[in-house]
């Protein structure tokens, strides 16, 4: 039996779980891919994933390891100062802009604010606009009448009041 011990989400557990059983005969392959919503020969994959490589080899094989994807440091480490200094007080879409343009960094904006606000420095929100003055009472305080109504909600002859052109 696999003793070492590393992270396994839920989803992977389950399936761990399910496999040993197929593997003790105490359930069918047909039973397992029904539990784990499979085909029945990618439980046969699955199976013999497991006797080769015990429970890691269920893990996908990238769990733990950093993204290709990312930024490499160095370029992480001169966006985050040409944020700070040269173009400090730029929104994300501008600084993105002017990191592209003038500097020639080939970022996109969404990776521009997560750096940002990894270090605390993404622009914040646009402030809320000052409240305008308070709106205009009806008489004895009801709100004042805004936009058309509709006949059927202001009293008028409503779909159930409408005849369709016989007498009943």
């Amino acid at each position: 039996m696999d003793t070492e011990l590393f992270p396994m989400r839920q989803r992977d557990l389950h399936r761990y779980h399910t496999l040993r059983l197929v593997l003790e005969r105490r359930i069918t392959v047909a039973q397992a891919a029904t539990s784990l919503d499979l085909s029945p020969r990618h439980v046969w994959r699955l199976t013999a994933r497991l006797q080769a490589g015990g429970r890691r080899a269920l893990v996908h094989g990238n769990r733990g390891r950093p993204s290709r994807r990312r930024l490499p440091p160095a370029l992480q480490a001169r966006v985050l100062t040409l944020a700070r200094g040269r173009y400090a007080g730029l929104n994300t879409t501008h600084l993105t802009e002017k990191l592209q343009t003038d500097e020639g960094l080939a970022v996109s904006r969404p990776t521009v604010y997560r750096l940002l606000r990894a270090v605390g420095a993404a622009s914040a929100a646009a402030p809320p606009a000052t409240p305008g003055p308070p709106p205009a009472e009806g008489p004895r305080g009801a709100a004042p009448a805004v936009g058309w109504q509709s006949p059927c909600v202001a009293g008028g002859t409503g779909p159930d009041r409408l005849s369709r052109g016989g007498d009943g």
